[in-house]
């Protein structure tokens, strides 16, 4: 004779193995997020650099051209960038994750932002024509065209995706509001902007 589970047992015992497999879940996550952290990698999962795996280091030094960063953007940069699910929550201040960004110019140099690229003093950038609307088709406030001599304690920001939200967009950001450096360690798959193409 087979003797049969209650439906409503069934249900219980299916519904509690579902929470330990979630709870499992997130437990691992958060001890691949810590490891992570206390070896000095990090994940970019965002299409403005490539994702993947990044090694960091803390600032040592100040910011030159062509180094990988991590900063925290402005409170009115911030606001603009959660209204638009332009960046993920994080650490930062405004409660939004550090951006990883390359320094396209420092202190000096003349940026110059014209509808067809962005041009450091005299170099374009690939990628950096200025979009006028996003990838969901919103219309995008823009640097204003012109020339633009950087200032000290300024960073203008770029990254070779033309859909990247960077200074065309909002400007220079603080030198200060840098958190570190990083470089590429493992892309997960193929760049070239996957999701936005």
């Amino acid at each position: 004779m087979t003797v049969r589970s209650a439906p409503g047992a069934l249900d219980i015992s299916h519904r509690r193995a579902a929470f330990m497999r979630l709870t499992t879940f997130i437990g691992g996550l958060a001890l691949i997020v810590i490891a992570l952290h206390l070896t000095g990698l990090a994940i970019n999962v965002t299409d403005s650099m490539p994702v993947g795996l990044y090694h960091t280091v803390g600032v040592d030094r100040a910011p030159v051209k062509g180094d990988i960063v991590w900063l925290c953007a402005t409170p009115a940069v911030a606001a603009v960038g959660r209204e638009r699910d332009y960046m993920v929550h994080g650490s930062c201040s405004h409660s939004t994750a550090p951006m990883l960004k390359i320094v396209a110019a420092t202190a000096g140099d003349v940026v110059e932002v014209t509808p067809s690229a962005v041009l450091v003093d005299g170099h374009a950038l690939p990628g950096s024509a200025t979009q006028v609307r996003d990838t969901h088709g919103r219309p995008l406030d823009h640097v204003a065209p012109g020339s633009y001599r950087m200032r000290t304690g300024e960073l203008w920001l770029w990254t070779p995706n033309p859909h990247s939200w960077d200074s065309r967009y909002y400007g220079p950001l603080p030198v200060a509001n840098v958190s570190g450096y990083a470089s590429l360690v493992l892309a997960f798959w193929d760049w070239p902007y996957a999701r936005v193409r």
